[in-house]
């Protein structure tokens, strides 16, 4: 079992104050709401690239469930992207990534990709509040079974 003490990020860390620059004050508590359940629940968050990563307790190691990013060139919102095929690599059973994979594709804002390795989630204000929790509570429920 995977037993440590992991960072927390605040809103006067400068990682975050750079994501939160990046967006709305809308869209800027849709991430926030995610990133603090996640941490919340223990698991870590992690500067990555200009986001976050999602990272959960696996065996002896930390394993990346996905990516919380700001809006970019090619994204006009804030995005979750998660690792469905690193994760098949991690030897999460199957049926652990299949149960994830459909509740993500029932997810209002789930962006088809091509192949399956890469599940793109679009965090827009037309969520509402209900699917954002439904979402969140997934994922957190997710990274807490691999521990």
């Amino acid at each position: 079992m995977f037993d440590a003490e992991f960072r927390t990020y605040g809103d006067d860390d400068p990682a975050i104050r750079g994501m939160r620059a990046q967006m709305t004050p809308g869209l800027w508590r849709l991430c926030e709401h995610l990133l603090g359940h996640w941490q919340q629940a223990g698991m870590p968050v992690r500067p990555a690239g200009r986001g976050f990563a999602l990272d959960a307790p696996h065996g002896d190691r930390l394993t990346t469930i996905g990516w919380v990013y700001p809006p970019d060139r090619r994204h006009v919102t804030p995005r979750l992207e998660l690792a469905l095929d690193l994760l098949a690599r991690r030897e999460i059973p199957p049926e652990h990534l299949d149960a994830l994979r459909d509740d993500v594709e029932r997810f209002p804002t789930y962006v088809p990709r091509k192949g399956p390795g890469l599940a793109e989630l679009p965090l827009t204000t037309a969520l509402s509040l209900e699917d954002l929790e439904r979402l969140v509570r997934r994922l957190v429920q997710f990274g807490l079974a691999l521990a």
